[in-house]
């Protein structure tokens, strides 16, 4: 008797910490609201109080955030300086922690033999999101793939002295298809490091057209921009 007791005894606690251990799971994957953000092209920007603020903040290593009169929270991620074009900062994920939107970005390098202008650059994002109240906002920016030193990437007149402006404007690469970062940007694998480009309608609209599976090779035309590396043409190549 004293022996039945203590196996339904032993099954008892093994039931509670099996439920403790689901209903843990369920707490930890429901625990953080996802945050839906829309990528802003600076140059868009037409409010002079916002405009100003993006100029006095976008050079800086750091995230800024302001509440504005149109309903909406405007947040500005910078890497700060870097030694040459062909950065992008692009956002993983954004979720309200307790009471704090935060934002998860990476520091994307140019692509291996990308052209890349021999000046100063200060890659950034900026976004916004609906919120009729002032909320605190912070971003945790991974700057891990940033080239350590005698890794840089070679800058334009080096990579392409034997090119043609209209040459080196456009350039041509295959890579791995990754998937969508945000609704603007997608991830590419060249030569296996993971790449930050941004999309164009157009584009866009072909990969959802396509519905391009992660490891799918693929040929891309794209150039610099403003906002950093921009694919122009997107071909999936045959299995």
């Amino acid at each position: 008797m004293q022996r039945k007791f203590v196996c339904l005894l032993i099954a008892a606690l093994c039931l509670i910490l099996l439920l403790s251990a689901c209903n843990k799971n369920k707490t930890d994957s429901d625990k953080y609201e996802q945050v839906q953000y829309e990528v802003i092209n600076p140059e868009t920007l037409k409010d002079k109080a916002i405009s100003q603020w993006y100029e006095d903040s976008y050079w800086r290593n750091a995230a800024h955030s302001v509440n504005h009169i149109d309903g909406y929270e405007y947040v500005l991620i910078g890497a700060g300086e870097v030694p040459t074009g062909g950065y992008s900062v692009s956002i993983t994920k954004a979720q309200k922690e307790d009471e704090t939107i935060v934002f998860y970005a990476n520091l994307m390098p140019p692509a291996q033999g990308a052209p890349v202008t021999q000046a100063i650059t200060y890659p950034h994002i900026l976004v916004r999101f609906p919120t009729k109240e002032a909320i605190t906002v912070k971003a945790e920016l991974d700057m891990s793939r940033m080239p350590k030193n005698g890794d840089e990437v070679k800058p334009t007149d080096e990579v392409n002295q034997n090119k043609t402006p209209e040459e080196q404007k456009t350039q041509e690469i295959t890579g791995k298809y990754v998937g969508q970062i945000d609704a603007n940007s997608v991830e590419i694998t060249i030569d296996g490091k993971p790449q930050a480009f941004r999309i164009s309608q157009q584009v866009k609209e072909y990969i959802e057209k396509e519905n391009i599976d992660t490891g799918r090779s693929v040929t891309i035309k794209y150039r610099q921009s403003s906002s950093g590396q921009e694919i122009i043409e997107i071909t999936v190549l045959p299995k």
